[in-house]
């Protein structure tokens, strides 16, 4: 899940490296700019999610295999 997560976010962060024109005013694409604003969302996170993005609660396939019997019970 983190992987995904991880290549999602890299591919979406791909523009700040590619030069902007913003109100006549023009950026120069500056490389290695995603991954500094990744170091520094993950290092947020980090820092204010201590608990974990999902807190007290488990992800794992035991969970997934609960809502799936959960939801052929309520049926």
């Amino acid at each position: 899940m983190v992987a995904i997560g991880f290549a999602f976010l890299m591919e979406g962060l791909r523009f700040v490296e590619m030069p902007m024109k913003i109100f006549n005013i023009i950026i120069p694409g500056i490389l290695g700019l995603r991954m500094l604003i990744f170091s520094i969302l993950l290092m947020v996170t980090i820092l204010f999610f201590k608990q974990g993005l999902f807190g007290q609660k488990k992800f794992g396939w035991e969970s997934v295999a609960n809502l799936i019997r959960k939801g052929r019970v309520e049926k």
